[in-house]
């Protein structure tokens, strides 16, 4: 007894240095940012800047308003809020009001947040009134945060929308710092939960635009386990990805050939991640992403996938029976399904048994871990 005792204190010790260790890397972040000299940009560079905190939500409205993603601080309803306020446009004001609250309806629920009607107006209003104390001080007081994501052009708004539309329409100067990618991204983007970014202060996967890294993960074998498909398997099919983590799989099957991708992910942030990169990408709404417990939410048996990827999921489910439901109801032709680290066939004979495969055939063993490439994991395509 006493030397589990003992074990018990060893294990809360490590999990408080872990934490110690990422509050630490959060306050370096922090300190980083504070440091960061700001630049002076022109009202008309900042109406070019470009809508970064796409969300599950309000990415569905950007699309259905003018089917574009590049959307620009000048195309926001935040902009026109401002622009029809100043303008002191009664029939303007009152059509870009209506765009604004549709917004919010639409990105709220993304972050969890009660979009009543109550709440909406007093959003709207305490807007009216940063728009008109800005008017009135004839300055942007407030520093923005940008950043740039490599291979992109333009600078993306981490955290300013509104002080960006208002210095626009009020043809104001603002102050911003322009943060590395990586940084606005610790800062500003990091999920902790179901294996975001709590192992070795890095995210799962790494994360990725038009196939280049933009943040090293500790995975970076999402483009050659994908090479390992046969064509057949990802040309125009569709994907059903259970368990996306962060969405890299489902964008690099869409990159990679696929013809619609879904994935599903018990964590309401990492949706929000994985649609914000979907868009940034240039892959939504083709890769689309919900929150969906696997252990205790069912897909309609009407929704057919091609194919389905189940890729180090079977062990961090209660219940098998989850991914059979899903294979059985969901999928028409085949399953990549990758295995835990070190594990064989075998290991996964409950799941096998109660699907029964016509095929089943290994096609690599990955080393996947950037830190030790001996620490391999199995890919199988299970045909139906």
């Amino acid at each position: 007894m006493k030397q589990i005792t003992i074990k018990i204190l060893k294990l809360k010790l490590i999990l408080k240095q872990i934490n110690h260790m990422l509050n630490i890397s959060l306050v370096r972040n922090q300190s980083k940012i504070f440091l960061k000299k700001p630049k002076q940009f022109s009202s008309k560079d900042v109406g070019k800047f470009l809508f970064f905190q796409f969300n599950s939500g309000n990415a569905k409205y950007f699309f259905h308003l003018d089917n574009k993603m590049d959307i620009r601080i000048s195309d926001t309803p935040h902009y026109w809020v401002a622009k029809k306020s100043i303008l002191d446009d009664d029939k303007g004001i009152e059509d870009a009001k209506n765009k604004y609250v549709e917004y919010l309806k639409s990105s709220w629920p993304s972050y969890g947040l009660d979009p009543s009607q109550a709440k909406l107006d007093a959003k709207y209003q305490k807007y009216l009134e940063f728009i008109d104390v800005t008017a009135r001080a004839g300055k942007i007081s407030t520093t923005i945060l940008l950043t740039q994501i490599p291979g992109k052009q333009g600078y993306y708004v981490v955290d300013g929308n509104h002080t960006c539309s208002i210095a626009s329409a009020l043809d104001l100067p603002v102050q911003a710092k322009v943060l590395d990618f990586p940084l606005a991204f610790d800062q500003f983007m990091r999920v902790d939960e179901f294996y975001g970014m709590k192992n070795k202060n890095m995210p799962y996967q790494s994360i990725y635009i038009d196939k280049h890294i933009v943040r090293k993960g500790r995975r970076d074998d999402i483009y050659d386990r994908l090479d390992f498909l046969p064509d057949e398997i990802l040309n125009q099919k569709t994907i059903l990805d259970v368990g996306c983590n962060m969405g890299m799989n489902a964008i690099g099957a869409f990159k990679s050939g696929a013809r619609k991708v879904v994935g599903l992910e018990v964590s309401k942030r990492m949706v929000n991640f994985a649609t914000r990169f979907a868009v940034l990408d240039k892959c939504f709404p083709d890769v689309e992403f919900r929150q969906f417990d696997v252990d205790n939410d069912q897909l309609p048996n009407d929704e057919k996938y091609d194919v389905a990827f189940m890729l180090s999921i079977h062990h961090h489910l209660k219940n098998y029976h989850a991914l059979v439901e899903i294979v059985r109801n969901n999928v028409v032709k085949a399953v990549i399904f990758e295995g835990h680290p070190n594990t064989k066939l075998s290991d996964y004979t409950d799941f096998l048994d109660a699907v029964q495969f016509s095929k089943i055939e290994k096609i690599a063993d990955l080393s996947t871990s950037v830190f030790d490439r001996n620490f391999s994991r199995p890919l199988w395509i299970l045909y139906k």
